[in-house]
């Protein structure tokens, strides 16, 4: 009786029953049927479609757009300030005109915030940051002492911008770990009901409910930072790395490598040769050369095919340092 049931729910058939009372089962010629449907070939049946692996297609369309992105970062980083100036002025008006666009896009993506406050956004950084930081140094880490050194010298950031701050470069607290965070009171945000709240009285109870303070010895330590002497000493401190990047920017391009950075930042980015992967050419350097660097594959995947070399070190140091690569590679 069951399996008289599964077939009619298997055949969507109504099951009589015979002079007996008892349910007959007339489906046996639906089963040969069934049967025989499935012996058959298919007429006119279309092709299966070759099957897709989306994550695999979604993997190598990134890896092709990431290849792209470093060859135009590579470009890009040889242009001189006004080239720059140019292509962020065109950058800003087509960003400009599809604000509003850019704005549905990202709650749309995210479903966070409010397009409102997004469009705001996009008005303010394509129109009044670009405009106000035209003609000013924007190539390399800004030294000197006649640009602006914060957002909030710009009309209106106030109302929209959070700035965050480190002594790590500034005054070499890296391991320390000091800084602040600057969240203006005209600063709003919109609750999911459309309510606008400070940012700054949230942010401060968000720090003093999570965050137990810098320690005393590193807060005075920050504090001497503003002393005359504090100053000082850092621009002392600065110009030392600084010549120890140069050093070593020289040396590397006279070794043949190609290089990034070391003019305004402490830091190189040094192109491994050959396509040499970062943690090969990591070892070759420091076995071969006993030179050590920091592999960039470990700042996140486009760091691969790159070493990242310190200019924070003794000045003899990166002078022998050079010797032994420019050694090395002939």
């Amino acid at each position: 009786m069951r399996g008289a049931r599964d077939e009619v729910q298997k055949y969507n058939c109504v099951p009589i029953r015979d002079e007996h009372g008892f349910e007959e089962d007339r489906m046996a010629e639906a089963r040969k049927d069934d049967a025989q449907a499935k012996k058959a070939p298919a007429q006119n049946a279309p092709e299966a479609a070759p099957v897709v692996d989306k994550e695999a297609a979604a993997a190598a369309e990134v890896d092709a757009l990431v290849v792209k992105a470093r060859k135009a970062l590579e470009e890009f980083e040889k242009l001189d300030q006004e080239t720059v100036d140019r292509i962020v002025a065109k950058a800003s008006v087509a960003a400009l005109n599809k604000h509003l666009v850019l704005a549905k896009m990202a709650v749309d993506e995210t479903g966070r915030g409010l397009v409102e406050d997004k469009a705001t956004k996009n008005i303010f950084a394509c129109e009044h940051v670009t405009n106000y930081m035209a003609g000013q140094k924007t190539v390399g880490i800004i030294r000197e002492d006649d640009v602006p050194h914060s957002i909030y010298e710009i009309k209106g950031a106030k109302k929209c911008a959070i700035e965050f701050r480190s002594f790590s470069k500034t005054a070499g607290f890296t391991g320390v770990r000091c800084g602040y965070t600057v969240v203006p009171k005209e600063l709003t945000a919109a609750t999911l009901e459309g309510e606008r709240i400070p940012l700054n009285k949230l942010w401060n109870r968000r720090q003093c409910t999570k965050f137990n303070g810098t320690s005393y010895i590193t807060q005075r330590a920050a504090e001497a930072i503003y002393t005359p002497e504090g100053q000082r000493q850092i621009k002392e401190t600065i110009d030392y790395y600084m010549d120890n990047a140069h050093t070593m920017k020289q040396g590397l391009e006279a070794a043949g490598l190609k290089v990034y950075g070391g003019v305004n930042a402490p830091y190189i980015w040094l192109k491994t040769p050959d396509g040499t992967g970062s943690w090969r050419f990591f070892e070759q350097m420091l076995y071969e050369a006993n030179v050590v660097g920091t592999p960039g594959v470990g700042f996140g995947p486009s760091g691969e095919g790159y070493i990242r070399l310190t200019a924070f070190g003794k000045h003899e140091d990166c002078v022998e340092a050079m010797k032994r690569i420019r050694k090395w590679l002939k």
